[in-house]
C-alpha cells in the first residue's frame, strides 16, 4: 500500500500550535479582480450566452464596475464563508463522486459517511479533518517517528478505502478553490447587484 501523504496534498500539521493529522492549507491570497470575475459572469451559468449579450443587457458597464469596487471586499468574504460552509454546515463533503465510489468499491450511501471537517490556524487557513466513520483522527492516528502517518498502518482495513477516498475528494476540492472562488463572486455579481439582478 503506498504512503498516502507523498500521493496526495494532504498536510500532518497546521499553524494553531497544533499537529493534526489530515490537514489542507486553503488559503486564499487575493481576490480576484474584476475582469476574471466578470469574465466568468457572461457564460451560460449565469443567463448569459456570451460576453456580447451580457453587454447588451447590463444598463451601464461602468456603473456596475463602480458598485463592483465598493462591494467587492464584502462579497468575497461571503463567498469565503459559503465555501466553508460546504464543509462544516450541509451534506455535500460526507460524499464522495461516483467515480471514486467505483475506484474504491466502497458507497457513501443515501446519508454520506460519517465524517466532520474544522478550519484552524489563522483566518482559518487550514481545513482539517476531525472526525471520520467514528473516529476521532488526531486523537487515534498516532504520528509514526521518521515515516509520519502511514495510513495502512492506522486505519483498519474496512475504513481504508473510505478513507482514500474521502481524501481524493477533498484534495480535489482544495486544488479547485480558486475557481471556485470566482464562480461565487460571479454569482454574486450576477444575482445581487443592481445593474444585473435579473427582472
Amino acid at each position: 500500500m503506498p504512503r498516502l501523504l507523498s500521493k496526495y496534498p494532504v498536510d500532518s500539521r497546521c499553524d494553531d500550535r497544533k499537529r493534526h493529522a489530515l490537514c489542507w492549507n486553503v488559503k486564499m491570497r487575493n481576490s480576484p479582480d474584476f475582469d476574471k470575475v466578470w469574465k466568468k459572469m457572461c457564460t451560460p451559468d449565469f443567463e448569459y450566452i456570451n460576453e456580447a449579450e451580457a453587454i447588451t443587457r447590463i444598463p451601464s458597464i461602468p456603473n456596475l464596475r463602480e458598485e463592483w469596487g465598493q462591494v467587492s471586499n464584502a462579497m468575497y468574504e461571503a463567498a469565503l464563508e459559503t465555501m466553508r460552509e460546504t464543509f462544516l454546515s450541509d451534506d455535500t463533503m460526507k460524499f464522495v463522486s461516483p467515480e471514486r465510489e467505483k475506484k474504491w468499491g466502497i458507497s457513501c450511501g443515501d446519508n454520506g459517511l460519517d465524517c466532520r471537517h474544522a478550519f484552524f490556524g489563522r483566518s482559518g487557513g487550514w481545513l482539517v479533518l476531525t472526525h471520520f466513520m467514528g473516529m476521532d483522527i488526531d486523537t487515534e492516528m498516532v504520528e509514526l517517528p521518521e515515516v509520519g502517518y502511514e495510513m495502512h498502518l492506522l486505519v483498519d482495513n474496512y475504513r481504508l478505502p473510505y478513507l482514500y477516498a474521502m481524501i481524493e475528494e477533498i484534495s480535489d476540492m482544495v486544488s479547485h478553490r480558486d475557481e471556485e472562488l470566482v464562480y461565487q463572486l460571479a454569482f454574486n455579481m450576477r444575482y445581487n447587484m443592481s445593474e444585473t439582478v435579473p427582472e
